[in-house]
């Protein structure tokens, strides 16, 4: 099937270099459903509120559905379509945000999960991914070290429970996404209060360093990482992030900080400017991991993307929002001596990261 040209409002800075945002509206809306959104983006950025092709009731949409389903030919037909226009407009070297609601949250997480290197970020708005349609993409790892902005809405009657929970688990737990989370008290809707927190998830993507592409491989674990057995334990979704479940002993926390003691040049400070009790590591380039108290024994680490990719593919950790070089892992404390070697490796691997 072939579409028209699309049809865009176009607002913020006219720079062809300039990052751009591309609004994706909701089944039967169109382009006009983000005017209440726009000014919140920050001037630096390019927005396009873009229609979708598909005819859908009186308004539009990103897809055809079926018995109540994305039909995934249609999907496909309009991913082309969306990126070909995408190249035309968009070098690979310019950044591109694609932002959705609702079914436009679908598309917007297809493209990303297709091509995770075409994309700097994307935003999923009260809505879900589209996991069952593209179950061989949607890979824990997958999309390590890019930025989400994940809503959802707490009154919502439209998206599906358990399409809402999978999104949620499989980006904040399996993707590799560093994940700026809200929930919304609202219903199925963008509200002011979440444009207001895209617009500065925005603004703080772009004034943060994008991960490098690198071939780094494992010296600490010659064996490279094994994977990690059972499921992932319980991890807070909101800042400051804690592990609730499967922590470590007392003897295997006091192992591991003696091991991290051990590293060359590295010095062990106490701080306390989000939970009490956590243990800055640094070395004289800075600080490269942090332990955290009893209550929770995960550790905090920066590694290259492709170190990073493995650690949350194998199950060891998850991915946190980017704040400078690296991306940042929570790494899950270890349970037993097989998991303190392994975790004691990854720390190892970002003490060798720090000093590169």
């Amino acid at each position: 099937m072939s579409f028209p040209a699309p049809i865009t409002v176009v607002s913020g800075s006219s720079a062809p270099t300039a990052p751009l945002v591309v609004l994706c509206h909701g089944i039967g809306e169109d382009e006009t459903m983000f005017d209440h959104v726009v000014p919140h983006v920050p001037d630096e950025f390019q927005v396009l509120q873009m229609r979708g092709p598909v005819t859908a009731g009186r308004g539009h949409n990103w897809f055809e559905r079926r018995a109540g389903r994305i039909h995934q030919p249609s999907l496909d037909e309009v991913m082309d379509w969306f990126e070909a226009w995408l190249d035309e407009v968009a070098p690979p070297d310019r950044p591109v945000f694609v932002v959705g609601f609702s079914a436009g949250s679908a598309f917007a997480g297809a493209l990303l999960l297709r091509r995770p290197e075409r994309y700097a970020g994307a935003a999923v708005l009260s809505g879900a991914l589209p996991l069952d349609n593209m179950p061989s993409l949607a890979t824990p790892g997958r999309l390590t070290g890019k930025p989400v902005f994940l809503t959802i809405s707490a009154q919502d009657r439209i998206i599906r429970e358990e399409y809402t929970r999978g999104t949620w688990r499989y980006l904040v737990s399996e993707s590799g996404a560093g994940v700026t989370a809200r929930v919304d008290p609202g219903e199925h809707e963008v509200t002011d209060a979440t444009a207001a927190a895209l617009g500065a998830w925005l603004r703080d993507v772009l004034a943060t360093p994008a991960p490098t592409v690198d071939d780094a491989g494992w010296t600490a674990l010659p064996q490279g990482l094994p994977a990690r057995p059972g499921n992932r334990p319980l991890v807070t979704w909101a800042p400051p992030h804690q592990q609730w479940s499967d922590q470590s002993g007392d003897d295997l926390r006091e192992e591991l900080v003696a091991r991290v003691r051990d590293l060359a040049g590295v010095e062990l400070v106490e701080v306390s400017d989000d939970v009490p009790g956590q243990v800055s590591v640094r070395t004289a380039g800075g600080e490269f991991a942090r332990l955290t108290p009893l209550h929770d024994t995960s550790v905090r680490v920066r590694l290259p993307v492709t170190l990073a990719r493995e650690v949350v593919a194998q199950g060891w950790g998850q991915a946190l929002p980017q704040r400078s070089a690296g991306v940042k892992l929570l790494v899950y404390g270890p349970r037993n001596k097989h998991e303190l070697d392994v975790v004691a490796g990854i720390l190892a691997e970002a003490h060798r990261f720090a000093g590169s």
